[in-house]
């Protein structure tokens, strides 16, 4: 996921009517399987918890919290949301609770908002935020939609238009019209009709041209199709972007401000930057998963950033990037903080060290007929499957040990990942002798 812009906003929830639902059973405090029943109203999804056994409290995801805050009110009677748990104000168990949960108002800035809207009718639901922290289980969760809505969770060629329908818990679910929907040859686009109609069709062209090329480059292709998601709000001037990736091969892209109306060469530019870098998640995200996501998070992203960079829209390798300006946004992220450490895990950092190490590592490998990279991540993909799936910083490690890679890639990757204030001449000149001016 890429940061570029924030804004923040607050909204006050109004005050739910309460229905009946507290449960007087005296049962064990373990926290039992539940389920979830999800039905569309006018102000969002109400969506109904019932527990397997009676409890005390019922606790959330901290990471939430502040969403929740937001655009969560509980309208069983006697129970309340106090931060991540649900608990009773009379101190008794309860087996059942009911919750309305609106748009998140500040979802353009979030990420992974649990609701955003979508157009007029439509609504994108987080569903790992509807999950307990104090238990392993899944829950099984489902919506009722009335005629005309489907629910999607992920792309595929045939949406289904059951009346009841089981969500994953892991992603990105839409919840809308059928008519937001639009199947392309190897993606799937919801896009509400208000829409600017250059900014759809900009962003379903990038798909389509990434998801192809990419699958060629890593010679892998993706087992279903991707699900592309767009929203746009008027809200301001500045033309603000932000998106994310979950499981599901899914993009949510964000988009405000009057801007966006305009079709403008620069703001073409940003969408189909934008949607390569989010797309190759598929592959460095889902296809295989970083075991240092948490920690070194400059490998998935990074490697993500530095793709975007390398896939033309007309297929072929761009032109010169700002290679200086990515160096400088990286000094001035980390310092003399070491890219492994807590200062390469936030800001600028992420995306301007780890792109600047993977076009390092893309001069020092790259064969005369095609690019490195991509190679290079062939091969970490190749390798994944032989582990579970997984892949980390080792692994790129033991490919730049190569004997067909060049020296300075190696210490422009141990400098940047080590500390020092006094490496920074030395890194420009490694990237001078790869070439990279």
């Amino acid at each position: 996921m890429q940061l570029l812009a924030m804004r923040w906003a607050l909204a006050l929830l109004p005050v739910a009517l309460c229905v009946a639902g507290l449960d007087a059973a005296r049962a064990a405090n373990a926290q039992p399987p539940y389920q979830v029943d999800l039905r569309v109203v006018d102000a969002g999804l109400e969506a109904e918890f019932r527990l397997g056994s009676a409890t005390d409290e019922f606790r959330f995801d901290a990471l939430a919290d502040e969403i929740r805050a937001r655009s969560w009110s509980v309208i069983t009677c006697n129970l309340v949301l106090d931060q991540d748990s649900i608990r009773s104000r009379k101190q008794r168990k309860f087996s059942r609770f009911t919750l309305l949960i609106r748009p998140d108002p500040a979802g353009h800035d979030q990420p992974y908002p649990v609701l955003q809207r979508v157009g007029a009718d439509g609504y994108l639901l987080y569903t790992p935020h509807l999950l307990t922290s104090t238990m392993n289980a899944a829950p099984q969760i489902r919506v009722r939609l009335r005629r005309g809505l489907i629910a999607l969770a992920g792309g595929g060629k045939h949406p289904k238009r059951e009346p009841l329908q089981f969500l994953p818990t892991d992603r990105y679910v839409f919840i809308g019209p059928i008519d937001y929907v639009s199947l392309q040859a190897h993606s799937a686009t919801v896009a509400p009709p208000e829409m600017p109609a250059w900014l759809t069709l900009t962003a379903i062209n990038a798909m389509e041209h990434v998801v192809t090329q990419y699958a060629q480059r890593l010679d892998e292709r993706l087992s279903t199709s991707p699900l592309l998601v767009l929203q746009h709000s008027d809200e301001g001037a500045d033309a603000l972007w932000r998106g994310d990736t979950t499981p599901g091969y899914t993009i949510s892209l964000r988009f405000s401000g009057s801007a966006w109306r305009q079709n403008a060469p620069p703001l073409r530019a940003i969408v189909t930057s934008f949607i390569a870098h989010e797309a190759f998640h598929f592959w460095n995200g889902e296809a295989a998963l970083s075991r240092d996501s948490a920690t070194q998070p400059w490998l998935h992203e990074g490697s993500a950033e530095y793709a975007a960079e390398s896939i033309g829209m007309d297929g072929r390798e761009p032109g010169p990037a700002p290679v200086m300006q990515q160096l400088e946004e990286c000094r001035s992220a980390l310092q003399d903080a070491p890219l492994a450490g807590q200062a390469g895990r936030s800001g600028l950092a992420p995306y301007s060290c780890g792109a600047l190490l993977f076009r390092a590592a893309d001069h020092a490998t790259k064969p005369a007929t095609e690019s490195g990279f991509f190679e290079l991540w062939r091969r970490i993909l190749q390798r994944s499957r032989a582990q579970g799936g997984v892949y980390g910083v080792n692994e790129l490690r033991d490919l730049l040990a190569g004997p067909h890679t060049r020296p300075e890639a190696t210490e422009i990757f141990d400098l940047i990942l080590g500390g020092g204030a006094d490496r920074w001449q030395t890194i420009a000149q490694d990237l001078h002798a790869l070439g990279i001016e």
